[in-house]
């Protein structure tokens, strides 16, 4: 029943494009839950993203970014750190199928 509600609060969450979300899949161990959801989260952590900047403001969103430009300093999405540190509940390439993404074939030269 727990599970249940968990799952509940998840599409809520992402439906009220609650900013916590990725916490939620994080501490209650949602990965295989969304693992077919890639590019609904993909979008959804882009949202969030430019919500932060509209409400910074676009001149210190644009100042910020030149400064991490020259630190070649960037902060990784949240959505990308929890797809890298789980990939054994998530596989890279249903992501990659999800996200429309080619994977390399290894072995294979490119021209």
């Amino acid at each position: 029943m727990e599970c249940l509600a968990e799952l509940k609060a998840l599409a809520y969450f992402l439906r009220l494009g609650r900013p916590n979300v990725f916490d939620l899949i994080r501490d209650h161990n949602l990965f295989t839950v969304v693992k077919d959801q890639a590019l609904l989260l993909v979008e959804f952590d882009q949202q969030l993203e430019k919500r932060r900047k509209l409400e910074a403001g676009s001149e210190t969103a644009e100042r910020s970014g030149a400064d991490e430009k020259g630190k070649g300093k960037k902060e990784t999405s949240k959505v990308i750190a929890l797809l890298v540190d789980h990939t054994y509940s998530i596989p890279i390439a249903r992501v990659a199928q999800q996200l429309h993404v080619p994977l390399p074939i290894f072995g294979c030269s490119i021209r």
